[in-house]
């Protein structure tokens, strides 16, 4: 007698029509529905989803010490070292007092970051994810039948369970950066939002300057239609440079099994020579996908400079003129 465990579709069973049509994940609307499907397989885990709470929350610590500095950089420069002269300048004394208190207001801060960053590395995520995933393409392979067994390349189940369960794993803390990175853009709207009425700047919403909040909600835009436009692109050099390390393993896999047979027909530095080609392929592959990747880095530097430019040529010349506050 023979139990099925289980011949479900990984990661889910109703992604077994999606596989069928497209096999090999060509197109963008299968392999999000299949990205989505690992992340939903990992969340469903209780160990994985109570980590990557705490981690969650734990990165929004950065955006509120954010915020914390702003207040304390902006409250610095118009009051605590601001110039006697003035008539708004605080007692010298109130102005010490809190020039001590934003010191410890800073060593605490960053005390807590340095204490929450080193429990995260406590609240395991990625491992725990990364053992799911290789134990469950093990289990597969492991409930085969032969003929499926026998068809199947060593190299690409040793590849999948080392390389792409790892590179699954990045793409779920990869989800949990983006989270961060919202609460990141949320925080820098509440700053801007919150700061005028702090400093007696504004008394209503009216009055404040919404046209500065442009850059806030056009950067997200512009970058997600950047990388809409450029994914295509990224993942097929990382594609090409996947296959390529596939086809330098596949030989030397095949020097390990057929060394009996190269020795005795003495092919030896010939069997060494080959090694040029899938070498050289992997060497092109790999630089291919490092210059795209850059040009993907880069983007973003060059967004936030034409924002900066942006604001110098507007209202640069206002500031330095006076009619324009900080």
């Amino acid at each position: 007698r023979v139990k099925i465990i289980c011949n479900d579709t990984f990661p889910h069973v109703d992604l077994d029509e999606d596989l069928g049509k497209d096999p090999e994940l060509r197109t963008r609307r299968t392999r999000v529905k299949f990205f989505l499907a690992v992340l939903q397989m990992l969340w469903s885990d209780p160990a994985i989803r109570k980590g990557t709470i705490k981690q969650c929350l734990e990165d929004q610590l950065h955006n509120i010490n954010f915020i914390v500095l702003q207040y304390i950089t902006v409250f610095s420069v118009n009051h605590v070292f601001r110039n006697p002269k003035h008539d708004e300048a605080l007692p010298i004394d109130e102005r010490v007092n809190w020039l001590y208190g934003f010191i410890v207001i800073q060593v605490l801060c960053l005390g807590v970051l340095h204490i929450m960053d080193y429990m995260n590395l406590v609240w395991s995520v990625g491992g725990p994810c990364r053992a799911k995933i290789q134990k469950a393409l093990l289990r597969r392979f492991m409930y085969y039948d032969m003929e499926s067994r026998t068809n199947t390349n060593t190299s690409d189940l040793v590849m999948a369970i080392t390389r792409d369960a790892s590179g699954l794993c990045h793409g779920y803390m990869a989800a949990m950066k983006l989270l961060q990175a919202l609460g990141g853009i949320i925080a820098i709207v509440v700053y801007k939002m919150s700061a005028p009425f702090m400093f007696g700047k504004v008394q209503s919403l009216l009055e404040l300057r919404w046209i500065s909040f442009t850059p806030f909600l056009g950067f997200p835009l512009f970058l997600v239609m950047y990388m809409y436009c450029r994914l295509d692109y990224t993942i097929l050099c990382l594609e090409e440079k996947e296959e390529a390390t596939k086809r330098l393993m596949n030989y030397c896999k095949s020097a390990v099994e057929c060394f009996p047979l190269v020795s005795d027909y003495q092919k030896r530095q010939q069997f060494v020579d080959g090694l040029d080609e899938p070498v050289g392929a992997w060497n092109g592959a790999d630089k291919a996908y490092k210059k795209a990747n850059l040009h993907n880095s880069y983007f973003p530097e060059w967004l936030v400079l034409f924002f900066i430019c942006y604001w110098y040529f507007s209202y640069g010349q206002k500031v330095i003129l006076g009619t324009l506050g900080l």
